[in-house]
């Protein structure tokens, strides 16, 4: 009876139990898969809350783009940098009739001894590098962003200051700068754009001053020692007048161009101590340099330090003679073609182009 009694009830317990189990491997299983869709962790704590992944917009395309950009800007300032280290600015293409070799031999052109586009190829090269690091980076990395945004609107205020340099204060035109500040800008929007708005909210003011310190960085170290050097007698300088001798031979083309300026009333203004004026002078030759219509702006010399006569010597600093200021002349050398004032050495093919419209003008 006992083992009967026990026979019966193992396979009531055996069924029981088997039964139980499939049932709660059923709830357990469909429980799983539940979970796994809704992206939870069984073994995890239920008070858990997991932060959201970043958002770090569209980083990677506006990233890229600021560097091929960038890396755009390091190759023409590159350039720029060996013309200026080899004296070749003459050389330079500039569709403003030679003004960009005016700019870039100016007293501006150089920052501590060096050429200013050495810094800026160093800028543009760096802003190259960050912002091709930013755009392969698969997590947002604050650190790199931040400092990628801030070098970039460093740059754009340098630019900014460079072309209030270019228009306001040397009042010259250089294709090159314009093309290096629409680079510069260009870079700042896109690397501005691969940052979070709400990023960009947040750290609009700091990127703002990273901005105004280099404009004002850039100022004070270009105009600060003029505006505080002390103009005393022992800075001053007398240069007496000397006429530049020229010594290549005149072509034909240049003995005829060279007469139809002065019968089309063009005029010429230059300085003795100009090595520009000079080098164009020579580009016409000696036999045609004769013919030319040269206007010398420092017939007397040319002095500088002395104020209005104040100081021992008694001497003053020359101002341009008063044809040059009758004209406006801004620079050296400067051609004055018809209603064309043409600034910089002109190359031959120049000239003519502005020759023609006078003539044909003259002709109607």
């Amino acid at each position: 009876m006992a083992t009967t009694g026990m026979a019966m009830a193992t396979p009531g317990r055996r069924i029981g139990f088997h039964t139980g189990f499939r049932r709660t491997n059923r709830k357990f299983g469909s429980s799983r898969k539940a979970w796994m869709r809704a992206g939870t962790n069984p073994t995890a704590d239920e008070d858990e809350v997991r932060p959201p992944k970043p958002d770090v917009g569209n980083k990677s395309a506006f990233a890229r783009a600021a560097s091929v950009v960038a890396a755009a800007g390091t190759l023409e300032c590159a350039y720029l940098s060996a013309v200026s280290w080899t004296n070749a600015t003459s050389g330079v293409a500039c569709s403003t009739g030679g003004s960009c070799a005016s700019v870039l031999t100016s007293e501006y052109a150089k920052l501590l001894g060096l050429p200013l586009p050495v810094y800026g190829a160093l800028g543009y090269a760096a802003i190259a590098f960050m912002a091709w690091k930013l755009a392969t980076k698969t997590e947002d990395d604050a650190t790199w962003r931040n400092v990628t945004l801030n070098a970039a609107w460093m740059l754009a205020g340098g630019s900014l200051w460079l072309m209030v340099l270019l228009h306001g204060i040397m009042k010259q035109d250089c294709d090159w700068c314009h093309a290096s500040a629409l680079l510069s800008f260009t870079i700042t929007a896109l690397v501005t754009a691969s940052v979070p708005a709400a990023i960009r909210k947040e750290r609009a003011k700091e990127v703002l001053m990273f901005a105004a310190s280099s404009v004002i960085g850039l100022a004070v170290v270009q105009l600060g020692p003029d505006l505080l050097k002390d103009r005393t007698q022992a800075q001053a300088f007398d240069l007496p007048y000397a006429e530049a001798v020229v010594h290549e031979e005149s072509s034909e083309r240049a003995q005829v161009l060279a007469s139809r300026l002065r019968a089309a009333g063009a005029k010429m203004y230059g300085a003795f101590w100009c090595g520009h004026c000079y080098e164009q002078k020579e580009s016409f030759g000696k036999q045609a340099a004769q013919v030319l219509p040269y206007v010398e702006c420092y017939p007397d010399g040319f002095r500088r330090g002395f104020g209005n006569g104040e100081n021992e010597s008694g001497k003053k600093d020359t101002p341009p003679a008063k044809a040059c200021l009758d004209a406006h002349i801004d620079g050296f050398p400067t051609w004055v073609v018809g209603e064309e004032h043409l600034e910089g050495e002109q190359t031959f093919e120049q000239l003519e182009k502005a020759l023609d419209k006078v003539e044909k003008g003259s002709s109607q």
